[in-house]
């Protein structure tokens, strides 16, 4: 096995890999000890990130509104 590989994280029941959906992450987050996953190569043969509950919110949440809106979301509720 080369140096550094993730392959023992591979075989491990808890990971996501770069091609992941959102929910397979997820599974994968809810699996893991501790606070993360870790998150594999397509072919489970390199580390590339680390999946955490913030990732995960990061990707589910709305993206922001423009400024100029928040600005005027105030004035068209009143």
């Amino acid at each position: 096995m080369p140096p550094g590989s993730a392959r023992p994280l591979a075989q491990s029941q808890s990971i996501a890999t770069e091609t992941s959906t959102l929910a397979e992450a997820l599974d994968a987050l809810v699996g893991a000890e501790g606070t993360g996953a870790p998150a594999l190569t397509a072919d489970a043969g390199r580390l590339v990130g680390w999946t955490t509950h913030r990732i995960i919110l990061t990707a589910v949440q709305p993206p922001p509104r423009p400024a100029a809106w928040q600005g005027l979301s105030g004035v068209l509720s009143q």
